[in-house]
C-alpha cells in the first residue's frame, strides 16, 4: 500500500512543491504504479481527520507531504521534500526554493522493492578505524535499500545477521 499523508486534492492543485507539475508528477506516479501491479493501492490520510493514524508508525516522523509505503514484512516512509532536489538559495531573500530535479519515480520504486524484500542486506560498517567521509556512501546504500548497523571491533563481535562487513578508509 502506497499511502499519501494529505489530500489528493491539495496534490493536484501544487500545495506541497508549490508547483502543480511536480506534485501532479508524485501523484501519476502513484497511480501508475496502483494501474502497473493490482496488489498495490492508493490511499490517502489527512492527519487533521485521523491523528491517529500515525501511530502505527512510531519509529518514524510523519507528518503532511509524507509517502508510506508498506507491506506485511516492513513499512517505509519518504518525505516529500527527500524525493526532489530543492536549491534554498533565494530562501531567505524571498521565501522562495526551486526545485532542480525530481526522482520521485526511483524513490517510491526503491521504497516498494523495500519491503517487499524477503532477504535484505545487512550492512555492519567497522567505526574504529574513524572513517572520514563514508556518510555519502552510507546514504547511496541505505537509499538502495541496505540496511547498517555500526560495528566496533574493540569492543564488540560482527553479529552473525550482518551479511557484509564495510572498511571505510580514514
Amino acid at each position: 500500500t502506497i499511502t499519501f499523508i494529505g489530500s489528493e486534492l491539495e496534490l493536484t492543485n501544487g500545495y506541497y512543491s508549490g508547483n502543480t507539475f511536480y506534485d501532479t508528477q508524485a501523484l501519476n506516479t502513484m497511480k501508475q504504479c496502483t494501474q502497473y501491479n493490482p496488489k498495490i493501492k492508493l490511499e490517502f490520510v489527512d492527519l487533521s481527520k485521523n491523528p491517529q493514524y500515525s501511530s502505527k508508525f512510531s519509529e518514524a516522523t510523519i507528518s503532511n507531504g509524507s509517502v508510506i509505503v508498506e507491506s506485511d514484512l516492513r513499512y517505509k516512509v519518504v518525505q516529500y521534500t527527500d524525493m526532489y532536489d530543492i536549491n534554498y538559495d533565494n530562501y531567505y531573500s524571498n521565501g522562495g526554493v526551486q526545485i532542480e530535479n525530481s526522482h520521485v519515480e526511483g524513490d517510491l520504486l526503491s521504497a516498494i522493492m523495500y519491503v517487499t524484500d524477503t532477504a535484505p542486506i545487512k550492512i555492519g560498517m567497522l567505526t574504529n578505524n574513524n572513517p572520514v567521509g563514508s556518510d555519502g556512501l552510507k546514504k547511496i546504500l541505505t537509499q538502495n535499500n541496505y540496511s547498517f548497523v555500526e560495528i566496533n571491533l574493540l569492543t564488540q563481535d560482527i553479529p552473525k545477521d550482518v551479511d557484509l562487513v564495510l572498511i571505510a578508509a580514514p
